[in-house]
C-alpha cells in the first residue's frame, strides 16, 4: 500500500527527528498525530523541579502521600539527584511534627532552628551554602555557642532531625577551634562544592560573603 501524503511526510518527519535522536520532538509529533495535545512524554526536568518547589512552599501543610503522588507525576525517575531531594523533603514531611516541637522548645535558640530549617528544606546549592557560612560564623563566640547548644538539643532531643544533617552537626559539637579534625570537616564541605561548576561559584560567593561577616563581627568591636 502507498501512503498517503500526510502518512508520508509523517514518516519523513519521524525518521528527520530520530536521526536527530531528538525524543521530545518525537514525542510531541507523535502526540499531534493521535491529535491530542502535544505534551512530550520525555521526563521533564524544569517541570520536575518546579513541583518540587511548589511543594517546598506548601510544606506546612503537605502530606507524605501527596509528596509521592507529585514524584510519581513528576517522572523524577530519569534523574538522580531530584530523585533524592524528593526523598529528602518527603522525610522532612515527616520530621515536621519533630520541628514543631523543637521550634516550641524554650531551651532552643530560635535563630538557630529557623536556619536548621532552612537547610532541611533547600536543595543541595543551597544547603551548602549556608552550612558553609554557619561553619565560618564559628569564629565568633556567641554564635559559636548559639550553634553549638542547637546541635547539642537536637543530638539529645531530636534525634530524626539530627540525623539529616547528623556529620555538619557533629563538626558542630566536636568543633575545637581549627583542629585537625575541624580542618578535615571543612575539606569535605569544600569536597562536595567540586561536584559541578555552578556549585563551585556558590562556594566561592560563599566564602566572600563569610568573610565580609567575619570582618563586620570583629571591626566594630
Amino acid at each position: 500500500m502507498v501512503p498517503d501524503a500526510a502518512t508520508e511526510a509523517y514518516l519523513q518527519r519521524a525518521l528527520s527527528l530520530a536521526s536527530a535522536n531528538d525524543a521530545n520532538g518525537l514525542a510531541k509529533l507523535r502526540s499531534a498525530r493521535r491529535g491530542s495535545p502535544a505534551a512530550s512524554t520525555v521526563p521533564d526536568r524544569t517541570r520536575a523541579q518546579a513541583i518540587l518547589d511548589d511543594l517546598g512552599r506548601r510544606y506546612g501543610e503537605v502530606t507524605v502521600d501527596e509528596v509521592r503522588r507529585a514524584a510519581g507525576d513528576a517522572d523524577v525517575r530519569a534523574f538522580a539527584d531530584l530523585t533524592q531531594q524528593f526523598a529528602r523533603f518527603e522525610r522532612v514531611v515527616r520530621l515536621r511534627e519533630s520541628f514543631d516541637r523543637a521550634s516550641s522548645d524554650r531551651e532552643m535558640p530560635a535563630r538557630f532552628i529557623t536556619g536548621y530549617k532552612a537547610i532541611a528544606l533547600n536543595g543541595p546549592a543551597v544547603r551548602i551554602a549556608l552550612k558553609t557560612r554557619a561553619l565560618s560564623a564559628m569564629a565568633d563566640p556567641d554564635a559559636r555557642a548559639e550553634l553549638r547548644t542547637g546541635a547539642t538539643l537536637l543530638r539529645k532531643r531530636f534525634k530524626g532531625i539530627y540525623s539529616l544533617e547528623r556529620e555538619w552537626l557533629d563538626s558542630i559539637v566536636g568543633y575545637s577551634g581549627g583542629s585537625p579534625y575541624e580542618r578535615s570537616r571543612l575539606s569535605r564541605t569544600r569536597d562536595w562544592m567540586s561536584d559541578s561548576p555552578w556549585s563551585r561559584l556558590v562556594y566561592w560567593f560563599v566564602i566572600v560573603n563569610a568573610m565580609r561577616l567575619i570582618a563586620q563581627l570583629f571591626g566594630h568591636k
